[in-house]
């Protein structure tokens, strides 16, 4: 082996190390950034009081987020997998289904309400939806927020029976 040659080898091993220890630091670097943006979102997702899932075009769940289980109508787990057929009342079920296809028409939807019984008891739910964007040849995937609008529903209806014991009085 020739000196140049010795030379040029010990150089090529430096650049090579040197290239190898930045990659190791980008990477490195990159995992914190992953890190704490998955800390952000999960901070994020504990403080929204409503009930989300991912859904598909045909109402099957694939993905549910809640904040109180006691909302749902099963095991959060348990709902992967099924249709809003399968586990609500056909009425329900068909709202919700409403719901997609509005979204899907429309790339988002809102202003539907439910009542389902739950283990917290009866409830009132309105419903948003928005599609997400397609993957590549996958079926359209859906956000689903549903908020519990029991307490407002309960207002609403307190307000309208005060209302009209003032039109009868009057």
């Amino acid at each position: 082996v020739t000196p140049y040659r010795t030379r040029f080898l010990g150089y090529a091993l430096l650049l090579a190390l040197f290239a190898g220890g930045l990659l190791a630091l980008w990477v490195i670097t990159l995992r914190r950034m992953v890190r704490q943006r998955t800390a952000d979102l999960s901070a994020t997702m504990q403080a929204i009081p409503d009930l989300m899932f991912e859904v598909d075009i045909h109402g099957r769940y694939h993905r549910c987020h809640a904040h109180r289980e006691d909302l749902l109508l099963d095991d959060g787990d348990s709902l992967i997998g099924k249709r809003f057929s399968e586990i609500m009342p056909p009425q329900a079920a068909e709202t919700c289904q409403q719901a997609i296809n509005e979204a899907n028409e429309n790339g988002q939807s809102s202003g539907h309400q439910i009542e389902l019984t739950v283990p917290a008891g009866k409830r009132w739910f309105e419903l948003s939806a928005a599609r997400k964007a397609l993957a590549s040849s996958a079926d359209a995937h859906f956000i689903v927020i549903s908020r519990d609008i029991t307490q407002r529903r309960q207002a609403e209806a307190m307000l309208r029976q005060q209302s009209e014991q003032l039109r009868i009085i009057s």
